[in-house]
């Protein structure tokens, strides 16, 4: 349950920190323009600012609209995207873009439950890009609002259950500004960013300290209330790589799994094919280790399928490919192997 006993998040006070101390010369900050204000929030999911800034220059110059999106090839946005992680959201990027295009004639609602009816699209995304672009008091409510609001009304709800998600969503309703939107949500999000970081908050900096339950009781750090983490599995595979020419072989990953419809080695679960050894690659995602031992194998062996293909250096620019893929191709492949 909530600890608040009627305390009300000030408002004021951290819109007003936002204006002097927080961020606002961000590349998506420049527009309220909801197509760039969309393709940022998407890419910020789970990821630090400093990283998506480039992806996100990247896109706009390459896909400027909507529609410019809407009409790429997957290979096209797979290719912009590759490196940037969790690639289930520029599948949806592109369904979303698409979506737009057809049901909305590439205009981008601005209303809750229709925003929610697009790929990719929840309800603190949703916030997030109604605030940004209207300047309206929505909720919203992302990892740092969640640690923000955690500390700030010291739940006692774990981390990540139902009861905790609720709480939340409630206080992050009952707490919003009478005005300036905008101003409140990038503000929530860089003081969770910025101050009320995940390990040593500055509380002496934060702008709505005197109020915080967590903080005047002098334990910032424990909330939010994380369970116990659980050691993460490892997963250990075979990569075949296979060069003729100048060019490598590259398969496009079906079904489910990580690296959907991304350009990958074929692969095992054990050594099949002889070959010589090439560093092994070690990779880690949310819920498990990749352990993966690549094997420089000769054509021969090779199995073609309809869903791959031959690639030059110069191809692996223009398609999907994750980024420890990547790297071996450039570091081995392409570096060293086919120089030989």
């Amino acid at each position: 349950m909530s600890c608040s006993d009627g305390i009300k998040f000030p408002c004021i006070a951290l819109i007003s920190w936002q204006k002097q101390e927080g961020r606002n010369s961000l590349p998506w900050q420049k527009t309220h323009d909801p197509y760039r204000r969309w393709l940022a929030e998407i890419m910020l999911q789970q990821t630090q600012v400093t990283a998506v800034i480039p992806y996100f220059q990247k896109f706009v110059e390459r896909f400027p609209t909507v529609e410019h999106l809407a009409s790429a090839s997957e290979d096209e946005v797979m290719a912009n995207w590759a490196g940037l992680g969790y690639y289930s959201r520029a599948r949806n990027l592109h369904a979303c873009a698409k979506a737009v295009v057809e049901k909305f004639s590439g205009r981008f609602p601005l209303e809750l439950n229709k925003l929610l009816e697009l790929p990719g699209i929840g309800r603190s995304t949703a916030g997030a890009i109604i605030s940004a672009v209207t300047d309206k008091p929505v909720p919203m409510l992302d990892g740092n609002v969640k640690r923000v609001f955690a500390r700030f009304f010291k739940i006692n709800e774990v981390y990540g259950t139902a009861g905790f998600e609720k709480v939340l969503w409630d206080l992050t309703e009952n707490n919003l500004p009478q005005e300036e939107g905008r101003a409140f949500s990038q503000g929530l999000m860089d003081l969770g960013s910025m101050i009320c970081t995940r390990s040593n908050p500055k509380c002496l900096l934060c702008p709505v300290s005197e109020l915080c339950r967590a903080g005047k009781e002098g334990c910032p750090a424990e909330y939010p209330i994380k369970a116990k983490k659980k050691a993460k599995p490892v997963r250990h595979t075979f990569w075949y790589v296979c060069t003729r020419g100048e060019a490598v072989w590259l398969e496009k990953r079906t079904g489910k799994g990580v690296w959907k419809h991304l350009w990958s080695f074929p692969e095992g679960d054990d050594l099949t094919r002889k070959g010589t050894p090439l560093p092994t690659v070690f990779h880690e995602f949310t819920h498990y280790k990749l352990t993966a031992s690549p094997i420089h194998v000769l054509d021969a062996e090779l199995n073609e399928s309809d869903h791959g293909g031959w690639f030059s250096r110069e191809d692996i620019e223009q398609i999907g490919i994750p980024s420890p893929v990547k790297k071996l191709l450039l570091e081995e492949v392409f570096g060293k192997i086919l120089l030989a």
